[in-house]
């Protein structure tokens, strides 16, 4: 059986993200932190750490695998400052992975759900429970409600990854708790609403957390408003229409630092 250590000499680089690879809960941190392979070809891309801080018995973990990766990127702002605490390092933010794709490399991928008769719909896909809320204003709406995630409308459960995306894509509205489904709202230009995640188990601190992920993505768009909260009983302003105008610019910024970024990592040293 081939390991890990066994491919280290195959590859010029290795490159480790993004969502909450680096998540103290979860996950063989030495592979995560690209321990296997030496320290030249060690880099991680959009990294997340999805915790707000680092038990103290884990720090010199970290540290010893932030110090050995050869070039560091990282998803969320709040990752980058734990990067920073425990190294000094100061590292920089990018988009996720599936944000520096193109709405049409995506479309590619997509297919329509059985479930999809051509009429417009609210999408709802929540990781954690979904707020009572939801359903009532889909219904205020007058549009019907799909939820992804519920166990007892078996059509809508078993949608696929590729018929997520069409879904998203065609919503007249999503409601979400998901970084991923906000993502996707964002690269299809839809109208949607985020929310804060109700935690699914009480022992990980990071189950019900999402804030500065999903900071991180709101502020890049200017989209802080799309928050749905319990303080705004998960209503916003004008929800079925977002302002994208200027989306397609950040996301040419963006990509073209993640361009830079990656020239530089590649970079042979001397």
């Amino acid at each position: 059986e081939c390991s890990l250590v066994d491919t280290a000499n195959d590859y010029d680089y290795f490159i480790v993200g993004s969502d909450q690879v680096w998540n103290p809960y979860f996950g063989d941190l030495s592979s995560n932190f690209l321990q296997f392979a030496p320290k030249e070809k060690r880099i991680s891309y959009a990294a997340s750490i999805a915790c707000p801080k680092i038990s103290s018995e884990l720090r010199d973990v970290y540290r010893q695998g932030l110090l050995g990766m050869k070039e560091i990127s990282m998803r969320e702002q709040e990752g980058a400052d734990i990067v920073q605490r425990l190294t000094g390092r100061k590292v920089p933010v990018h988009i996720d992975p599936t944000l520096y794709l193109s709405p049409n490399a995506w479309n590619k991928v997509s297919r329509m759900p059985a479930w999809d008769h051509g009429e417009p719909y609210v999408l709802s896909y929540f990781l954690g429970p979904m707020p009572k809320e939801i359903r009532r204003i889909a219904e205020a709406l007058n549009l019907p409600l799909v939820n992804l995630l519920d166990p007892n409308v078996y059509e809508h459960y078993v949608t696929g990854a590729d018929e997520f995306i069409w879904a998203i894509k065609h919503a007249e509205l999503i409601y979400t708790d998901s970084f991923h489904g906000s993502v996707f709202s964002i690269l299809f230009r839809r109208p949607f609403v985020v929310c804060d995640r109700m935690p699914s188990n009480p022992k990980d601190p990071a189950s019900g957390t999402m804030s500065s992920r999903i900071d991180t993505l709101l502020k890049y768009f200017h989209l802080e408003r799309r928050r749905g909260t319990k303080a705004n009983g998960f209503v916003v302003d004008d929800p079925l229409h977002v302002d994208y105008a200027g989306a397609e610019l950040v996301f040419v910024r963006e990509r073209a630092r993640a361009d830079q970024y990656f020239e530089k990592a590649f970079a042979e040293k001397g």
